[in-house]
């Protein structure tokens, strides 16, 4: 199911409404694919969504291999949902800047949906403001 964002109103077309809509009528709200995964909630995860991702796949002794945590947000392009990573949360709890900008979402992730772009814009100043030590360490 295809998720509606209506900009004039400034709301998402709940599940029923669009069900009635008709193509030209759809057609007049930003579409927001499903990326055909759930988060750790069990929510279907959207194009637009903001999210907390972890990556899962483990080494042969079953130690996670990447510690990080990302934050960023679901993406559509050239036919696969990526992350746009919008800051990393490294071992001691500090949100930095990405070193990569760019993840592609798969089955070895903990996902967990956060708000979308749209009804919770102030996730993405919040998850950009970076420590201005970790910026600096990064940059020299």
């Amino acid at each position: 199911m295809i998720r509606l964002w209506d900009e004039k109103n400034k709301r998402m077309i709940p599940e029923d409404e669009t069900l009635k809509l008709t193509l030209e009528e759809a057609g007049q709200y930003d579409r927001l694919r499903p990326a055909e995964i759930t988060d750790i909630n069990d929510t279907a995860v959207y194009e637009g969504d903001f999210v907390k991702l972890k990556n899962m796949a483990r080494n042969e002794k079953g130690k996670r291999i990447d510690r990080k945590v990302y934050f960023g947000t679901v993406t559509f392009e050239h036919c696969c949902f990526f992350l746009e990573i919008l800051s990393v949360e490294s071992r001691n709890r500090k949100l930095e800047m990405p070193e990569q900008y760019i993840h592609t979402i798969g089955y070895q992730e903990e996902i967990e949906i956060l708000g979308n772009v749209y009804e919770n814009p102030e996730l993405l100043v919040k998850y950009t403001e970076y420590a201005p030590e970790s910026f600096r360490k990064q940059n020299n």
